[in-house]
Parts: structure tokens; sequence; C-alpha cells
């Protein structure tokens, strides 16, 4: 292979080279900001879920109160119908404000564990986006130092070979029998 040959080849294949690890990079950071957009739409829906839980939670508890302030009213009312009245119709008031102490309790329990659960899935977000990211094949560039030695070894090579050629050229001349006049 001449030369001029092993060089065209040579910056032809790392021309292709280059524009193919160019155009893996470019999928490679359009997946990557596709992948991270997941990710921050995934976290902004675990983010309006634990609102809608946390403003759900605080609506149960409101409600729980109304409902408990209403069964007292209609107790001391009743009682106060009935003549009834001291320490009876403070246990009975007692008794509805634990059972609302005991929901509300409930309540929160509950909305603390739909928050962490959440949270666990958010972590699990950014470990999927690592993964997706991790399996997304890297941009392999070629080597300027392997194609300068492959052009420099080909025209070494091509060097040898010319003063190889011009040596036997030379010695042919000298050992050739002269065809002069006899």
């Amino acid at each position: 292979m001449s030369a001029a040959t092993t060089i065209g080849t040579t910056i032809m294949s790392y021309m292709a080279q280059q524009d193919q690890a160019n155009q893996q990079q470019k999928y490679n950071d359009e997946m990557t900001q596709a992948i991270n957009q997941d990710r921050i739409n995934k976290y902004d829906q675990a983010q309006e879920q634990q609102v809608y839980k946390n403003t759900d939670a605080s609506n149960q508890t409101y409600e729980e109160s109304l409902r408990t302030r209403a069964a007292i009213a209609t107790a001391m009312t009743s009682a106060g119908e009935n003549g009834v009245a001291g320490n009876s119709v403070a246990a009975l008031a007692n008794s509805y404000y634990g059972s609302q102490a005991r929901y509300d309790s409930d309540v929160e329990y509950n909305r603390l564990s739909d928050d962490n659960q959440i949270q666990l899935e958010e972590q699990g977000f950014d470990a999927q986006a690592q993964s997706e990211q991790a399996q997304l094949r890297p941009a392999v560039y070629p080597s300027p130092l392997g194609a300068a030695l492959r052009i420099g070894g080909s025209i070494g090579s091509s060097y040898l070979d010319y003063s190889a050629a011009q040596k036997a050229g030379a010695n042919s001349k000298r050992i050739a029998p002269d065809d002069g006049a006899a």
C-alpha cells in the first residue's frame, strides 16, 4: 500500500470515527436531558401528591374537629334540657375530645407514612436516572496520536522501500557487464 493511500485512508477513517463519536455524544446528551426531565417530572408529581395528601389530612382533622364540637354541643344542650350538669357532662365532652385526639393522631401517622413513602420514591427516581445514564454507550473519540503514528509508519515504510529500491538500482548498474566495443 502506498503512503498516499495509507494517509488518505487514515484521514478518512479518523474523520468517520470523529463523526461517529460526535453523533454518539449528541445522542447521549439528548438522552441525559430526557432522563433528567423525566426525573424532574416524577419529582413534581410526587410533590403534588404530597401536597394533596397533606391537604387531605388537614381537611380530615378539621372535619373531625367540627364533628366533635357538634357532638359536644348536642350533648350539652341535651344535658341542659334534661337538667343534667357537672362531672358527667364534662366526662362526656372529654370522651369526645379523646376520640378526636386519637383520630387526629392516626391521620398524622398516616400522613407521615405517606410522606416517608414519597421520599423513598424520590430516592428511587434518582437511582433510576443514574442507572439509565450509566447504560448510555460512551462516545469513543479517535486518537490523533494513533492516526499520526499510522501515517508516520506508512511514510517511514515507503521511505525504506524507496531507499532499498534505490540501492538495488545502484547496485545493479555497477554489476551490469559492459556491452561496449569488443
